[in-house]
Formats: structure tokens, sequence, C-alpha cells
């Protein structure tokens, strides 16, 4: 019985160090592309003084087309509104974060990340004519 036991202890030991170190390079590649994505929508933006549609339908195309994301779960909030040469224009798009642990039963539970979120701000370039 002891070594059922010791078995099953390290066995799972095993999974999580096998794995685990996968899902965390997914997670971060996930992080990473909504920052990238984020980042070239925003200098589109600052040109403009604003998030026109166009950008926003172009940042979630990106993602979902490259990095096969739903349209429906990528979330975006940031200036809509015109803002002139020196104000501030600011950002964030959202995708849902996934699985991030290989055994979720027994590591993550309430505190998991449900949303992986990237925030940027820029100086707008816009001169209002």
């Amino acid at each position: 019985m002891r070594q059922v036991i010791a078995v099953l202890l390290i066995s799972t030991l095993f999974i999580v160090y096998m794995f685990q170190p996968f899902l965390n390079e997914i997670y971060h590649l996930k992080n990473l592309a909504v920052q990238i994505t984020l980042d070239r929508g925003i200098e589109k933006a600052a040109v403009d003084g604003k998030f026109t549609d166009q950008i926003v339908n172009e940042m979630r195309m990106t993602l979902s087309e490259q990095f096969h994301f739903s349209i429906d779960e990528i979330s975006f909030t940031g200036t809509t509104a015109a803002a002139p040469r020196g104000a501030y224009i600011e950002g964030s798009l959202g995708i849902p974060a996934g699985q991030l642990w290989i055994l979720p039963g027994i590591w993550g539970g309430e505190t998991e990340i449900k949303e992986l979120r990237a925030y940027a701000k820029q100086m707008s370039e816009y001169i209002p004519r």
C-alpha cells in the first residue's frame, strides 16, 4: 500500500514537472501577442488621435487570424474621442487566459487569472483642422 501511495505522489509531481513549463510558455506567448497587437494599434491610433473602428477591428482580426482567438472573446476599451496633439490616448486589449495549471484541481482555484489584459498609453499626434 505504501508503494502505491508513493507512486501516486511521485507521478503527480512528475506530471507537473514535465508539463507545467509548456503551459507557462503558452501563457507568456499569449500575453506577448496581446501586448504587441495593442502596441501596433496604438501607433496607428496616435496618428488619428483616437481608436477608430477600423483600428479596433484590425487588432481583433490580427488576434483572431494569427493567434486563433474568437473575435467575441476579445475585449477592447480605449479612447474613442479625438484627442488633439499633446493629449494622451489609452487603450486596453484583453483575451481569456485559458488553463494556467496542468492539474487545476490541485493548484490554481479561485485565484486563477481569468483574462490576459494589455494596457498602452501614448501621446496623440493628431492635429485638428
